[in-house]
């Protein structure tokens, strides 16, 4: 009985230890699980760790969008009174170039080296009571210079109304201080029509061809002789010098801005008479 008895006493032990190694084997694997799925999660901590966190903004509502775009092109276009500045700048600008070089062009306008022409055309001024203006003298003064030194073997005087208070043209006005400066009378030609610098070089031409004159020097104040000079180019005036005098009794200031108005106005008439909108008898 005893003997039985310890028997199944150990065949309980051994079952028991069967029992335990058993649970043993089955709880390892799961430990291994458990710990790779640990391993794993730090690894997956790690990397998610090392990765930059994306902290994007929410795009802002289409109304926020359109006010920030309506600001930006409001910044981005001037005003309508800043672009009325800057035009009025850009055209004082421009307007004061063209004045520097009419200007340079009224002081640079005379022949260097004067030839001998068929005739000098004296471009008029007024008269004072008959008698020749100072700065009229100057031009006839010039005019005899050059008679007396053998340049012109003629003088065309250009001139039609005498002025204050004359009862005669600025040609014959002319005539008469020549004549009594010596110049004889048969070497003075006189066109008594025109009013205007036009007219003076135009109907001047006439003349020169109704007495067979190919060659010619324009005598007038220099700040007058660029424009007389354009003129006589488009008339085609053949073999046209330019003799200039510098003015001791005019205003240069005054005369010189009244000529840029002049000369602005002659170049606008001469873009009108090349395009057909105008002729040369309508300039009066």
């Amino acid at each position: 009985m005893s003997l039985k008895k310890e028997q199944a006493g150990k065949g309980k032990k051994t079952s028991r230890s069967t029992a335990a190694a058993t649970r043993g084997t089955r709880e390892l694997p799961q430990k291994a699980k458990t710990k790779a799925s640990a391993g794993g999660g730090s690894a997956e901590a790690k990397t998610a760790s090392s990765k930059p966190i994306n902290k994007s903004v929410s795009a802002p509502p289409a109304a926020a969008r359109k006010t920030t775009r309506k600001r930006k092109a409001k910044k981005k276009k001037p005003s309508v009174l800043k672009k009325i500045f800057n035009t009025i700048i850009i055209l004082c600008c421009l307007f004061l170039i063209w004045c520097g070089y009419l200007v340079w062009l009224m002081n640079n306008s005379s022949s260097p080296q004067m030839e001998h022409a068929d005739a000098g055309i004296i471009l008029g001024a007024a008269l004072w009571r008959d008698q020749p203006s100072p700065a009229l003298r100057e031009r006839l003064v010039k005019a005899v210079e050059l008679y007396e030194a053998g340049k012109v073997n003629y003088l065309v005087l250009s001139g039609g109304t005498g002025g204050l208070l004359s009862t005669i043209s600025e040609a014959e006005g002319m005539r008469n201080f020549l004549i009594d400066k010596g110049i004889p009378e048969d070497k003075l030609l006189l066109e008594s029509k025109s009013v205007n610098t036009f007219q003076n070089v135009r109907f001047s031409q006439t003349v020169m061809q109704e007495h067979g004159i190919k060659s010619s020097i324009i005598i007038t104040h220099d700040y007058h002789l660029p424009r007389a000079m354009e003129i006589a180019s488009y008339l085609k005036l053949e073999s046209v010098q330019g003799a200039s005098v510098h003015s001791k009794v005019l205003n240069p200031v005054y005369n010189q801005a009244r000529e840029i108005l002049a000369l602005t106005k002659w170049k606008l008439e001469w873009l009108l008479l090349n395009i057909g909108i105008l002729s040369p008898e309508s300039i009066k």
